[in-house]
């Protein structure tokens, strides 16, 4: 089983237009409303690719009941914990004239400190069934920085990997923690050692800081432009293969998801990563974050290509 874990999941609605025009009236042609958020999107990608998943996180008031019914609908398993706020909801507008996908996001509100006390424990209860754990997304305000680093040391005392796909000191100190994988943008990766050097040379001297003398890797995705791998054996770049985009949001959350699967059933990393990309881009051929079709996700990951660059 692959543990999906995110404190801020989100009620999504996804609307697309013919053409949409500023300051005026639109009508959109395209509707959707789903469960979503980062582990929610990324354990719907592992889920549609046969794996076993656990979704987990804090739900609130109708919003949280649509989004656990919209997983129970999907045949997904979840233990959310309960909590008093509303569950937030975002908006994804895509105009299809000239293919942007804007996200409009409302922000998480706070959260009491039982609530987080009662996620770790029901973590706690469920992690000698898990093989992997993936921790995604940002907290809540005045969320502890170092939810994830607890949740890290958890499962590893129970020998379960985990990948981290966060920003910030919530990620270093999951770093610091012992993650096997910290999984990143590249804005998020300069955000987290306070770097603003974005040329080749800045990127990798940012992987090699928050990697540093670490066994785990540092997986850097910058959206349709290569994917870089750094670990202790060296840098690596991984190429998608093109394609004509719908909508890049929950690309990012597709990817962890792919890798997830790829490390669970023994592949290698390139392999895992192969798998990652391939299923990053067939998300983003889709109007709607985190879902996908497992024929693409096939046909593209023998399209990816993997090089040692260091």
């Amino acid at each position: 089983m692959i543990i999906f874990l995110g404190p801020t999941p989100a009620w999504q609605r996804t609307m697309a237009f013919d053409r949409l025009v500023i300051d005026g009236v639109n009508r959109s042609s395209e509707v959707a409303e789903y469960a979503s958020g980062k582990s929610v999107n990324a354990a719907r990608v592992a889920h549609t690719l046969g794996r076993k998943v656990l979704t987990m996180g804090f739900a609130g008031g109708v919003r949280g009941e649509q989004l656990t019914g919209d997983l129970e609908a999907a045949g997904m398993q979840h233990a959310f914990v309960r909590v008093r706020p509303e569950t937030r909801q975002c908006l994804t507008i895509i105009d299809r004239s000239t293919g942007a996908a804007t996200e409009l996001i409302e922000e998480s509100s706070a959260l009491a400190d039982e609530d987080y006390e009662a996620l770790q424990v029901r973590l706690e209860d469920v992690l000698d069934d898990a093989r992997m754990l993936v921790l995604s997304g940002s907290l809540p305000p005045n969320g502890p920085a170092d939810l994830y680093a607890k949740l890290v040391s958890l499962a590893r005392a129970k020998g379960v990997r985990t990948i981290v796909d966060a920003r910030d000191e919530p990620l270093r100190l999951a770093a610091d923690a012992g993650a096997d994988v910290c999984k990143v943008n590249v804005s998020e990766l300069l955000s987290t050692i306070a770097s603003t050097d974005d040329s080749p040379d800045g990127i990798v001297h940012a992987i090699e800081s928050l990697r540093q003398e670490r066994d785990g890797w540092v997986i850097v995705t910058h959206g349709a432009q290569p994917t870089l791998v750094g670990g202790r054996d060296g840098l690596y770049r991984l190429d998608a293969p093109p394609v004509t985009a719908i909508s890049p949001i929950g690309s990012g959350d597709a990817f962890a998801a792919g890798l997830a699967c790829g490390l669970v059933d023994g592949m290698s990393l390139p392999d895992a990563a192969r798998l990652a990309s391939a299923c990053g881009s067939a998300n983003a051929i889709t109007p709607r974050a985190g879902f996908i079709d497992p024929a693409t996700v096939e046909q593209l990951q023998r399209q990816v290509s993997w090089e040692k660059l260091q």
